[in-house]
């Protein structure tokens, strides 16, 4: 096949996708979107290296995302959404072209979102608050504004939460006070599985610490319950009591806002505390 670009949308389609539609080297746009496709989606379909926009929303799909997917280097654009794929979200190299993803509506899991230093603008999308199995959430030196919303605390196995160096305004939202990941202790835990470890390279732990950054060793393994940073935006008003309530917290950094007021006199209450700025 010679074909560069394919585009079947918004058809009556059915089956699964062909082996053979991944061999062509010259594929760039394939867009299958909004048909009855079914099945699990090729594991070859790496093999199209050529192809720059994929986009097979709205079908029926089953099964995981094939990790061949990632030797696609030319690919800019990928949407998956609307369909039944489950799994963990594949990791791309950072060196990609990946400009844009829509993977929502989905069945996917996992407990690890890491955007940090990226060029990413608008405000924190609502779907965010819907991630309810997500762990870790680090969205770290970005363009994001707006407000942090209250919606924040749906997140109930949210033990990471770093928004810093973003360009959000308004108050910190009292309702992060009922992140229930965060306020539950290593001794509350009914399982010793819900407390994890990894490792973790210097440039993704970083903590600012007055007018110095301080980084940790790129070889620590580190064991890391419940780590909030709301430091270096536009945050404004008091700190809010209700964060006393996540007695789990072993990193708290609000630093470099306008804040105003009085430390609350229930961070006292925070008795896994490490560090806080």
């Amino acid at each position: 096949m010679e074909l560069g670009t394919v585009i079947l949308s918004d058809n009556n389609l059915t089956g699964s996708l062909p082996h053979s539609l991944f061999h062509s080297r010259s594929l760039s746009l394939l867009d299958l979107s909004r048909n009855r496709f079914s099945g699990e989606l090729p594991e070859n379909m790496g093999n199209a290296t050529a192809i720059m926009i994929l986009i097979l929303a709205e079908n029926s799909f089953s099964g995981k995302i094939p990790s061949s997917i990632t030797n696609i280097y030319r690919l800019l654009l990928l949407d998956l959404s609307k369909n039944r794929l489950s799994g963990t979200i594949l990791i791309f190299d950072p060196t990609s072209f990946l400009a844009y993803v829509d993977l929502s509506l989905s069945d996917f899991s996992g407990e690890h979102l890491d955007l940090h230093d990226n060029r990413i603008t608008g405000e924190l999308p609502n779907f965010i608050s819907e991630l309810s199995t997500i762990r870790s959430l680090n969205l770290r030196n970005n363009s994001l504004q707006g407000s942090v919303p209250s919606s924040i605390s749906n997140l109930s196995n949210l033990q990471i939460l770093d928004l810093s160096h973003n360009n959000f305004t308004g108050s910190i939202p009292v309702e992060v006070g009922n992140l229930v990941g965060m306020i539950e202790t290593p001794n509350t835990f009914s399982s010793i599985s819900f407390i994890f470890t990894f490792s973790i390279e210097y440039t993704d732990l970083i903590v600012n610490w007055k007018t110095s950054v301080q980084g940790l060793s790129s070889s620590a393994s580190i064991d890391i319950y419940f780590w909030l940073d709301l430091s270096k935006k536009h945050l404004c008003g008091e700190i809010p009591s209700s964060l006393g309530k996540l007695r789990g917290l072993k990193m708290l950094n609000i630093s470099y806002n306008g804040l105003k007021g009085k430390i609350p006199a229930t961070l006292g209450n925070l008795e896994s505390l490490e560090s806080i700025d």
